[in-house]
């Protein structure tokens, strides 16, 4: 009885750390998908007559577009234009370089111009004809309620909390394929400000979930396959394919719903999590001081992702308050109280933080 009881408390701070972040509720032991097999189950999914979700961040979008563009031409290619039928949001960035090719190779091509994080409108989708395929194009949140169990990382918007408000919903009575490309840089950022969101105040706990993410991370980067080869790195992108049956939470989507994970090819594992990093390597005394003076504090995390461009320009970013700027991808984070009021920033680059304040515009100690 009292082994039974001790398992059972291991298996609850396992689901405790799974809940934590997205990326934490992949399962350690996770059976990576190739890209070239994902790409077979979409051509089976179209002669099956089952319809193709694609969903983006709307980051990176040079070489997100690509991927998403591949994966949506390899079901076209196994459809017949008179019963294909063509959804999107307004998504320009897509639309411009790849609408033409996708209207020469479609019967409809329907463009929904009221999503929104409130909404998600896809409604009028489905059609009355004898269509047999349909793709749908959409920032991932409108796919389904994955984002749902993680309310401390993604925003608790209606199209994430609201039953029937996504495209899982709206095709109703079809079956779909769904594809929601992550850029692995984002979800790290995204990661990282949700443990710091949890307001611990143990040293240990932190690093302990800390640890447990960077495990992922690390397996997710060692599973990692060429998508888009060119002669620069910061073009270049590589993935790995996770099935959302991989992950110890349920997500809410179907048996058929894959997590493209993307890096550009220039990220090394010595790139990952790099202000999480800088933080746990404090020594507990040091890191508990900090964790409760942003427990009584206002906090407000930040990062602007601007590119890189080719070449690896990652551009330049700044803060309102503050009379300097730093590189785009930045960490940053602003700490108030009663007695200071000062940004902490940790560039992509950097080993360590710099903090600004507020009042003078000069670099104070962090820790």
């Amino acid at each position: 009885m009292k082994k039974l009881m001790i398992l059972s408390l291991c298996a609850l701070s396992l689901n405790a750390i799974a809940n934590d972040t997205f990326l934490s509720s992949i399962k350690s032991n996770f059976n990576p998908i190739k890209y070239s097999s994902l790409k077979e189950m979409i051509k089976d999914h179209a002669v099956n007559k089952g319809y193709l979700s694609l969903g983006e961040s709307h980051l990176q979008a040079a070489t997100a577009i690509q991927v998403n563009f591949d994966l949506m031409d390899t079901y076209l290619q196994e459809t017949k234009k008179s019963k294909t039928v063509f959804c999107t949001e307004t998504l320009n960035h897509f639309l411009e370089p790849y609408g033409e090719h996708i209207k020469e190779n479609v019967k409809r091509y329907k463009v929904f111009d009221k999503n929104s994080p409130y909404v998600t409108d896809f409604t009028g989708c489905k059609d009355r004809k004898k269509i047999q395929n349909y793709v749908t194009y959409s920032g991932f949140f409108h796919q389904y309620q994955f984002g749902k169990p993680f309310a401390n990382e993604f925003p608790v918007t209606p199209v994430i909390s609201d039953d029937g408000n996504n495209i899982l919903a709206q095709m109703k009575g079809l079956e779909g394929l769904f594809v929601t490309q992550m850029e692995l840089e984002y979800m790290e950022y995204s990661a990282t400000r949700a443990l710091i969101n949890l307001k611990l105040t143990n040293a240990k706990e932190l690093k302990s979930k800390a640890a447990h993410l960077e495990s992922v991370v690390a397996t997710l980067n060692s599973q990692m396959e060429d998508v888009i080869v060119t002669d620069d790195g910061f073009t270049s992108k590589k993935a790995v394919v996770v099935s959302s049956k991989d992950f110890d939470v349920s997500l809410g989507g179907n048996d058929k719903s894959f997590f493209v994970m993307t890096n550009l090819s220039y990220r090394t594992e010595a790139d990952s999590l790099k202000a999480l990093k800088s933080l746990v390597k404090l020594d507990d005394e040091t890191l508990e001081k900090f964790l409760l003076k942003v427990k009584n504090s206002k906090s407000r995390i930040v990062s602007v992702f601007l590119g890189p461009f080719p070449g690896g320009n990652l551009g330049t970013v700044s803060y309102p308050g503050i009379n300097r700027t730093f590189k785009g991808q930045s960490f940053m984070m602003q700490i108030r109280n009663a007695k200071e009021d000062y940004l902490m920033v940790h560039e992509p680059d950097a080993e360590d933080f710099v903090c600004v304040d507020f009042k003078t515009n000069k670099e104070l100690s962090c820790f």
